[in-house]
């Protein structure tokens, strides 16, 4: 009977909030400061660039209004994004599992991808009108590729001695592919969803800017128009904390995914 390995440990620590985050916490911060006198200093008109004070001030008493338009581009990124996952992740596995659907399928994604996907959110207003459908398809074009992509890539770059030494042990293709091939691709898998977190978001604002009744890209075009950039800065504040959420919220899920897959119980011979 083959001895059982030690389980693999996991080398250090995570570092703390402070201790990841300090440095680009202070030189945000530094910058802020720098805006902030720059402006008063140089008597820098407010319809030119609003000071870090005002716009923060403007979120504050605007918080109802961002709430509702930020929850209202939150879903559909949310909804564009899950979308993306549900095929994106699947194409990647049949694209790294089958020559057959590699040789036929995979060509004609590549193509699909030499054409500015955002040009056609116009198109999709045409076909779907204003509503949620252009949003959705725009969020999962711009963020579908880099997932599967990605997810073939990881699986794909599992060692070629590693899947024999599986065979040799009596493993078959089901126990191969959730003990060895997903886990070693779960880094690439996740590299690929961190590109699509940000791009869900992006496709969703340039479908709003094309037609909405809400959301932020509606308000981003409302302050274009009536040269508003307190409003400007202020909604494009709250779209970096949206991506960064969302970025973040994937990077927890990396964390706990492949930290649980290093504690698993070592494989044994059947």
């Amino acid at each position: 009977m083959t001895p059982a390995l030690p389980d693999r440990p996991i080398r250090g620590r995570v570092p703390g909030v402070l201790t990841a985050y300090g440095p680009a916490v202070l030189t945000f911060a530094a910058f802020l400061v720098l805006w902030e006198v720059a402006v008063r200093l140089f008597a820098i008109p407010l319809y030119l660039l609003p000071p870090p004070s005002r716009v923060a001030v403007y979120i504050i008493t605007h918080a109802d209004t961002f709430i509702s338009a930020g929850l209202a581009t939150l879903r559909l990124v949310l909804a564009g994004f899950a979308i993306s996952i549900a095929l994106g992740i699947p194409l990647g596995i049949l694209l790294a599992r089958s020559r057959i659907f590699a040789r036929t399928v995979y060509p004609l994604l590549v193509g699909s991808q030499t054409f500015p996907k955002l040009a056609v959110g116009p198109l999709f207003v045409v076909w779907f009108g204003f509503g949620p459908m252009p949003k959705l398809l725009l969020a999962f074009l711009v963020a579908f590729f880099p997932i599967m992509i990605d997810a073939t890539t990881g699986l794909q770059s599992v060692r070629a001695d590693t899947l024999m030494l599986a065979r040799s042990l009596g493993l078959g293709r089901v126990r191969t592919f959730l003990q060895i091939q997903l886990p070693q691709a779960l880094p690439s898998i996740f590299s690929g969803l961190k590109i699509g977190s940000t791009l869900a978001v992006l496709g969703v604002l340039v479908a709003e800017f094309l037609g909405a009744a809400g959301g932020l890209g509606y308000l981003v075009i409302t302050a274009t128009g009536n040269l508003d950039t307190v409003l400007l800065f202020s909604t494009l504040v709250i779209i970096a904390l949206m991506g960064l959420a969302l970025y973040g919220l994937v990077v927890v899920c990396e964390k706990w995914s492949i930290g649980s897959w290093y504690n698993v119980a070592p494989i044994r011979a059947p």
